[in-house]
């Protein structure tokens, strides 16, 4: 029983000051300082060292006007407790109010000067100047700190942080730095830094020290990641490859690094550089890498890509490059690793030389291959089904496209395969079952899919019911299948008998529109730009019009290479379609041509 009460007793007070704490702590948010200044009064009475409580009272004293008080409370804390230097911040603040800024320095310099070596203490004066707007003391004080503790990176971020604030480019790129030297884990924290408020001269700044820093400490892996990271950030792919390289022959890795980088690359368009990176994998990291064929496989797409663009492609250009197909099956073999490789050299004779029954024999052997990937087996099933009906082979393309979306009803294939299934619907005159499936397909997981979905669903609708025949509409999905089978002389025809047979038709705008895709498609920009002006030109009210803008942006930027024309047809879709699909990549590709930064 002796032991039972005074333990009940301490519960019991323990209690109250928390219940105490908590009213005082609401009275300081609801800005009652009166109130709140006497509950921690009583606070402190309670627990003197309190260092909390004690800096809640001074800001009651200081908003009450208190200021003798104040300074009496501060004397007497610090006869007690000399560490805390602080707390002439607090004596500062009071002379200031009182309009005394000599004497309030002189508190703040006190307060440097008996600075202890104590990493708490540093960090508490530096984070009130901090508070108090006082950015160049709070600098010293932590400059001070590294002083008396001897330790740079103690306080290395936040000395980086304060002189990012105050606009001294070199010492917070300097500071950043220690910091990562010393804390590699905050790669990932810094790279959202910079990415948040560094200016293009910031970046030069930190390019330029991490030279150094990389031949101070090469073992440092984090510095050349950087400097990576900042190349790939201005699309300056080539750099960023030296340093992946470099990083990757010293870790001895297994090149995962620079296959990403290599993707990266490959999708912004600059294949050069992508190709020299896969080639970089096959050439150093042999057959057992995991990296290895999709390294070659994706090589030889972006071969395929290059001569595509290249407006000097030849014939025996695309020959070298089959060569260099069959060289690696030759030499790795026909199986379920270099089946990818296999797949796109399907492709390759479909879309480039214009091979398809090679294209199909090609795919038809890789389908009868034991083991194959499910995925890839389902890929290659919807190409065969679009070479075989560009065959015109329908039945037979429909069946393949049926399995696909059998195997896979719930996924991406399957919904590719049924809209593939609805185009050839479509091409054969079956509207009302197309527009049906299309319809469907609006709410496809793929965004691409579902926009094409849209676009053909409300194009049927708005043709099918036009006239007392549907002869229009069964003519421009003819001439539309014509080009899928590359067929393009006879689909040409056939869209401008439509045009002379049906003057005025609302399809005349689809009609340009479809010429200038195929142009485009084909190389022959002139014309494609022709068409797609027409469009704009007959029919800017139509729903046509935002989409050749679109591809006339598209076109003068990508293939033609010349962003400043490209820049108006963009302005003009966010500006006079402001509803467009388009709206927001046209504004996102337009500010990157002003700014400087596309790729």
């Amino acid at each position: 029983m002796r032991i039972i009460l005074p333990l009940m007793f301490l519960l019991f007070s323990t209690a109250l000051i928390g219940q105490s704490a908590q009213l005082a702590n609401q009275y300081f948010s609801n800005r009652e300082y009166d109130k709140a200044a006497s509950m921690y009064e009583a606070l402190l009475r309670q627990n003197e060292r309190s260092t909390h409580y004690f800096d809640r009272l001074m800001e009651c004293y200081l908003h009450l006007e208190r200021y003798d008080r104040a300074k009496d409370a501060v004397s007497d804390r610090l006869r007690k407790f000399p560490d805390e230097t602080h707390q002439l911040l607090v004596l500062g603040r009071i002379y200031e109010a009182q309009g005394n800024f000599d004497l309030a320095n002189r508190q703040y310099e006190q307060a440097l000067r008996r600075l202890p070596a104590n990493r708490n203490t540093v960090v508490r004066q530096a984070v009130s100047f901090t508070n108090m707007g006082n950015f160049d003391m709070a600098l010293k004080t932590y400059e001070k700190g590294v002083e008396l503790l001897g330790d740079e990176n103690m306080f290395a971020h936040n000395l980086a942080d304060l002189y990012r604030r105050t606009g001294n480019r070199e010492k917070m790129v300097y500071y950043y730095l220690v910091n990562l030297e010393n804390s590699p884990q905050r790669l990932n924290n810094l790279q959202t830094i910079f990415q948040r408020f560094f200016s293009e001269e910031d970046y030069e700044e930190l390019e330029l020290q991490l030279f150094g820093k990389i031949q101070d400490a090469p073992d440092n892996e984090s510095f050349p990641e950087l400097l990576a990271w900042i190349y790939i950030n201005r699309s300056d792919f080539r750099s960023a490859l030296v340093q992946y390289r470099a990083l990757d022959r010293r870790l001895n890795e297994d090149g995962q690094r620079v296959f990403r980088l290599a993707q990266t690359a490959k999708n912004e368009g600059d294949l050069a550089t992508a190709i020299e990176a896969f080639d970089y994998i096959t050439s150093n990291k042999g057959l057992d890498s995991p990296y290895y064929i999709s390294s070659k496989q994706h090589s030889l797409n972006a071969m395929r890509m290059q001569i595509q663009r290249s407006p000097n492609a030849s014939p025996e250009m695309l020959l070298e490059l089959e060569n260099e197909f069959l060289s690696f099956l030759d030499e790795f073999g026909r199986n379920t690793r270099t089946a990818p490789i296999i797949s796109e050299l399907g492709r390759f004779y479909a879309l480039y030389l214009n091979d398809i029954d090679k294209a199909i024999q090609t795919l038809d052997e890789l389908l009868h291959m034991p083991g194959l990937n499910r995925y890839l087996e389902a890929q290659v099933k919807l190409d065969l089904g679009d070479y075989y009906l560009i065959k015109g082979e329908r039945w037979e393309a429909t069946l393949l496209y049926s399995q696909v979306d059998k195997d896979f009803p719930e996924e991406m294939l399957g919904e590719e395969a049924r809209f593939r299934n609805a185009r050839l619907s479509y091409f054969m005159g079956d509207f009302q079952w197309a527009q049906s499936q299309f319809s469907i397909l609006k709410a496809a997981t793929s965004r691409l899919i579902a926009n094409d979905a849209i676009d053909l669903s409300v194009f049927i609708m708005d043709h099918m019911g036009l006239d007392t025949t549907e002869q229009p509409l069964m003519r421009f999905a003819t001439s539309e299948l014509l080009i899928f089978q590359n067929r393009y002389e006879e689909a040409f025809e056939i869209l401008s008998e439509l045009v002379k047979d049906y003057p005025g038709h609302t399809l005349e705008a689809h009609v340009f529109y479809l010429k200038g895709q195929t142009y485009r498609e084909i190389g022959d920009f002139d014309q494609a730009h022709y068409y797609y002006t027409k469009v704009v030109q007959n029919h800017g009210d139509g729903i046509r019009a935002d989409h050749a803008l679109y591809r006339l942006g598209v076109m003068w930027q990508d293939d033609l290479q010349n962003p400043t024309k490209a820049s108006d047809f963009f302005e003009s879709i966010f500006l006079d379609y402001r509803d467009s699909r388009f709206s927001a990549d046209a504004r996102t590709r337009y500010r990157a041509i002003r700014d400087g930064s596309q790729p």
